[in-house]
């Protein structure tokens, strides 16, 4: 601590950090669960095909009441993972665009989407750690043959997220100043650091991942689009993170 520093900074500063800490451990948090749901029903989540409950099903009139139990169980297990993916920490966006001209009014929709989530969750706003997005697609029922490139549509997505919740490609230069004793101050944030990544046009979203689930019965013909965000220093994705553990694992033999 250098002599003649104030005080106020010092406290303001303090308080920043464990602001940041506070957002890394909620947003990490987010990104184990996604992470450990997919891990354990990823081909059910992306198919709708469990391997026990096919082997179990090729029985045919063979069943017993106990193997339709065991069924009946799986099917609950599977749910309860779908579950597990709603209880996030999330945006819920609106459904696919998917007539012509639906484009504007899908616009107007995430916007407030994010406004409301601004509203919901103070104590991500600022946000003061790096982001990463999932983004969580259930299709609709009926595509349109005129359905808009779904790379497209999440461009426009990740585009207002920006926008709105202003995420920051180098988050440590929005510390408070901390002014030192000469009257200057330090690197971190001083104005022209703060403001550099913004100057550039950079994106402030530091990773970004798409998973499309399997429509399920109780699904809307309109489907759902979801978004997560998570904490920016973990940049794999979900199948970079299983391929890492398949590789540990065969290493390990």
């Amino acid at each position: 601590m250098r002599t003649g520093t104030c005080p106020q900074d010092l406290a303001e500063r303090l308080q920043f950090h464990d602001k940041a800490r506070y957002q890394a451990m909620l947003l990490g948090s987010n990104d184990r669960l996604v992470r450990d749901v997919f891990f354990h029903a990823a081909r059910w989540l992306l198919t709708g095909v469990d391997s026990d409950a096919r082997r179990l099903q090729r029985l045919g009139p063979a069943r017993s009441v106990a193997v339709e139990d065991l069924l009946h169980n799986i099917v609950e297990r599977n749910a309860q993972q779908r579950d597990l993916l709603w209880s996030t920490i999330r945006v819920e966006l609106p459904p696919l665009p998917l007539q012509p001209g639906d484009g504007a009014t899908f616009a107007l929709a995430i916007r407030r989407a994010f406004r409301g989530f601004i509203q919901q969750r103070p104590d991500l706003q600022p946000l003061i750690v790096p982001l990463r997005v999932t983004v969580l697609v259930v299709p609709p029922k009926r595509r349109a043959a005129d359905i808009k490139d779904l790379d497209n549509i999440l461009i426009n997505v990740l585009t207002i997220m920006e926008d709105e919740i202003k995420p920051h490609p180098e988050p440590w230069h929005l510390a408070p100043r901390v002014v030192r004793p000469d009257g200057d101050t330090d690197d971190v944030s001083r104005p022209e650091n703060r403001d550099l990544p913004r100057r550039l046009n950079v994106s402030g979203t530091w990773a970004y991942q798409v998973l499309e689930l399997h429509r399920q019965p109780a699904d809307t013909d309109q489907g759902a689009l979801i978004l997560v965000p998570g904490l920016g220093w973990n940049r794999m994705s979900i199948w970079s993170e299983a391929e890492r553990f398949v590789e540990q694992r065969l290493a390990d033999r």
